[in-house]
């Protein structure tokens, strides 16, 4: 199998500094803390990728390069390839957890929640970069939609696990009643999860068409 590498760049975004000693590594912990809590007006930063798409995210003024010059592919053994592999899907399931914890927290943005209006737009633009970061793309759309089809909500995969999960426990199936009663509320979610998606992906193009 074979592994793509991007070689980091960094640059200085900010003239903010965080002093460390060698000697004391939980003295370095709490300098970076006090350094991170003190610029955190300073962190969220929104502003556009490389296709142009608007982005918020923080910031620590470190970057890649995604010139050809920087990105590297290596051939590694199928063992190696594997656990790369692994280790690549634990990131996009901890990345996405971390997301949709910082939704409810208010530390992301909602607006770079998207659907299949977005997810087409994004691959098309990644497209034209080449074969392998469209496999790669095509990778993490696959974990994140099938993790979010194992969330516990009625009408997906995750909503029957946890009715299996609940009539176990008790020893019998839930009332028929009651079963409805959650499919419809899954329903009203998947459809308010839609709509609210739809919005993302569209309010940039009525945003340009009402600038005109």
């Amino acid at each position: 199998g074979s592994v793509t590498r991007v070689k980091s760049r960094t640059h200085r975004a900010e003239p903010r500094r965080a002093t460390t000693d060698v000697g004391n590594p939980a003295a370095n912990s709490r300098s970076i803390a006090t350094w991170l809590q003190g610029g955190r007006d300073w962190l969220a930063k929104r502003g556009k990728d490389g296709f142009g798409n608007s982005t918020c995210q923080a910031v620590l003024g470190v970057s890649r390069s995604m010139s050809a010059a920087d990105i590297r592919t290596e051939t590694v053994n199928p063992m190696t390839a594997v656990w790369l592999g692994t280790k690549e899907t634990w990131s996009i399931i901890d990345r996405t957890f971390s997301f949709i914890g910082g939704l409810f927290a208010g530390t992301e943005c909602a607006d770079q929640v998207g659907g299949v209006v977005k997810i087409a737009q994004i691959s098309g633009q990644v497209a034209s970069l080449g074969f392998m970061p469209v496999l790669q793309l095509a990778a993490m759309l696959s974990v994140s939609i099938g993790l979010l089809n194992l969330f516990p909500i009625p009408l997906l995969d995750g909503g029957h696990l946890l009715f299996y999960g609940i009539e176990a426990v008790l020893g019998r199936p839930l009332p028929e009643r009651a079963q409805e009663i959650g499919f419809r509320i899954g329903f009203a979610i998947v459809v308010m999860l839609m709509i609210f998606t739809f919005i993302n992906d569209t309010s940039p193009w009525w945003s340009r068409l009402l600038a005109s």
